[in-house]
């Protein structure tokens, strides 16, 4: 119990050799199951659920203003200096919509993944499972293969590595339409060309799953 709390406090701390940080970024952005695996509603069903929960989380806040807004200025006669800028409507519409498409269940495993000084798996298995077998065998192959790419650990010595990875299916709402952009060129896994930074999205009920891993605990062994 103490080495494993030990173990946690060393990766909450920040004092990792870069290596960690590395395959951690790299799972966060490679890791994209398919929703077959991660799926936990029917679609409608789930984007119900969504909306249910945005309303009992209470009203979005909005974003802060644009430089280029005059606070000052009103569009409504009657209601007070400040209180309906010209960018309040517009940023209510995106909060809510936000909200709208954010996924309401989730799924979260636990993995411990051991390797020895020049980087062998020694051993790996599943801590804390999530119900779901298909996500968390999922989960440990993916964080077996990113550990075993980084190559030998850092503190040259046998490693016992705690990874939780969590993902989600959101549906999004039927006003939502737009494109998206990411500079890694991981939005499309498998894609080529221009497709690998703009893909279109999100569209009305369109399945996107979310994901995020991240290094929970790390003990060297002597």
């Amino acid at each position: 119990m103490v080495g494993d709390l030990v173990g946690r406090e060393r990766a909450s701390s920040g004092s990792l050799p870069p290596q960690w940080r590395d395959i951690e970024r790299t799972l966060s952005q490679q890791f994209h199951p398919a929703a077959d695996v991660v799926r936990q509603e029917q679609r409608v069903k789930a984007l119900a659920h969504q909306i249910l929960r945005s309303w009992l989380d209470g009203p979005p806040t909005v974003g802060r203003v644009e430089r280029g807004v005059d606070a000052s200025v009103q569009n409504m006669i009657g209601v007070p200096e400040g209180q309906n800028i010209r960018s309040m409507p517009g940023e209510q519409a995106a909060a809510i919509q936000s909200r709208w498409g954010a996924a309401a269940t989730s799924l979260r495993v636990e993995v411990e993944v051991t390797l020895d000084a020049d980087g062998h798996i020694l051993r790996s298995r599943i801590v804390h499972p999530s119900g779901r077998r298909a996500f968390d065998r999922t989960a440990l192959a993916a964080v077996v293969e990113a550990i075993r790419a980084g190559g030998p650990p850092e503190e040259k010595r046998t490693v016992v590595t705690r990874w939780k990875v969590d993902a989600a299916v959101a549906v999004a709402p039927p006003t939502a339409i737009g494109f998206r952009f990411d500079e890694s060129g991981h939005l499309n896994p498998g894609a080529t060309g221009i497709r690998k930074y703009i893909g279109l999205g999100p569209y009305p009920f369109e399945e996107r799953v979310q994901t995020h891993v991240s290094l929970t605990s790390i003990q060297p062994q002597r």
